[in-house]
């Protein structure tokens, strides 16, 4: 059964300001991957992860 995930950048980092959000959909009940968060952000939005270190993300179910 697919899940649907709303995902929020809590604290900025580079291109990702505090509050982006975007939707993720899974196959499962787990929470959404990193790389699975990265490419939401991409397709929605249109920002691309960089090298380095990555923002911290609020993770709950939509």
């Amino acid at each position: 059964m697919a899940q649907t995930w709303k995902v929020t950048v809590k604290s900025p980092w580079r291109k990702f300001a505090k509050g982006l959000t975007v939707q993720v959909v899974g196959t499962g009940t787990n929470k959404p991957t990193s790389a699975q968060i990265f490419e939401a952000f991409e397709q929605q939005l249109g920002i691309k992860k960089e090298n380095g270190a990555n923002p911290s993300f609020d993770i709950v179910k939509a």
